[in-house]
């Protein structure tokens, strides 16, 4: 199978799995299984990257920061990236932006005439926390580390993809 359309198609089943499976938070193992797919299979410049998440509920009036995220990134154009959601809950978000440093983070959410500028400042606070921590992560991974946080998910995913495309 072509390459352009075999690593779509195994992330697309990713998500499935992960959507039938109920599996949440496991975008280190994601990124893994994806970036080493991507190495083995194409010739594309690929990286795992960091990033903090935010996805505002206009219906609910809700927002959601996922501070601690690693995704899979494809350098196509200097400064021009792709962005490989490999992770279902992440990728189920409503409107989900992707920030992978702090100061266009503070730009994006920072509005100087709010009044609650300190409740904003300590609910991204956590998150960019968590994020510090992700950047290390990613780096091990990038420099040839195997990096996974739960090997029964890992080789179930592995197993249920190689099923579909072998």
């Amino acid at each position: 199978m072509d390459t352009s359309i075999l690593i779509p198609n195994i992330i697309l089943s990713m998500r499935q799995y992960q959507k039938e499976n109920g599996i949440v938070k496991q975008c280190v193992t994601n990124s893994q299984y994806i970036y080493d797919t991507i190495k083995a299979n194409t010739h594309s410049s690929v990286k795992v990257r960091a990033m903090m998440v935010l996805s505002f509920d206009k219906e609910t009036d809700t927002c959601i920061m996922v501070g601690g995220h690693l995704v899979v990134v494809l350098d196509e154009i200097p400064d021009d990236i792709t962005i490989i959601e490999s992770s279902y809950d992440i990728f189920s978000l409503k409107e989900p932006s992707y920030f992978d440093n702090v100061k266009d983070l503070m730009e994006y959410c920072y509005d100087n005439t709010n009044d609650k500028n300190n409740e904003i400042k300590e609910f991204l606070k956590l998150g960019i926390v968590k994020f510090l921590s992700f950047l290390k992560i990613a780096e091990e991974i990038n420099n040839g580390k195997f990096i996974i946080t739960n090997k029964d998910f890992y080789n179930k995913q592995a197993d249920y993809i190689d099923k579909l495309f072998s």
